[in-house]
């Protein structure tokens, strides 16, 4: 008896990860940006991903009195948002995924937000030659009037910037991106 339940389970596991490809196991993302940092300074990217996508980021913009659910004033928090556009500048078509981070330096006044995951890692975006996407997040901060000074100049040096861990057609580049 006790080996036909290990057997019952065994099959539903194994037809459990037949049926659905193995793709809920794919390697997860870095968990966060000291390890993008890292990748980048050894330079352990598979491939350039300049050769497949260019990475166009805008200024980065501060929105206040939508923290709440109804939109009224907060004199507390305020959401800094994020828009960049990303390429497929390559003669192929490319599949695409990323995480984006914001930089360790601004990891003090930031509330909720650090990173963000476009799609799960299992999946990714078709991009023909030319097509691009536009994507634009924000993250959570404290209230800009209630930075310090030295907060305020920190802010300032880093709040266009964003690292990113990309997937292109399964192999993996890291980049830092700044707004021109």
């Amino acid at each position: 008896m006790k080996h036909i339940k290990k057997f019952i389970i065994f099959h539903i596991l194994f037809s459990f990860l037949f049926l659905t490809g193995c793709k809920y196991f794919a390697t997860p993302f870095l968990p966060d940006v000291d390890f993008v940092i890292d990748r980048i300074n050894s330079g352990e990217s598979e491939i350039d991903y300049e050769k497949y996508v260019r990475i166009e980021m805008y200024k980065s913009r501060l929105l206040f009195d939508h923290t709440t659910v109804e939109g009224g004033p907060d004199d507390e928090l305020c959401n800094l948002i994020y828009g960049f556009r990303i390429y497929n500048i390559s003669n192929e078509p490319i599949k695409i995924n990323y995480k984006k981070f914001v930089p360790p330096e601004l990891s003090k006044i930031i509330i909720a937000g650090l990173e963000d995951e476009f799609y799960p890692p299992h999946r990714y975006l078709k991009l023909k030659p030319g097509e691009r996407i536009f994507d634009e997040g924000g993250v959570l901060m404290k209230h800009y009037n209630k930075l310090s000074e030295e907060e305020k100049k920190i802010f300032h040096q880093y709040k266009d910037t964003l690292y990113f861990e990309l997937r292109i057609n399964g192999k993996r580049a890291y980049a830092k991106v700044s707004a021109e």
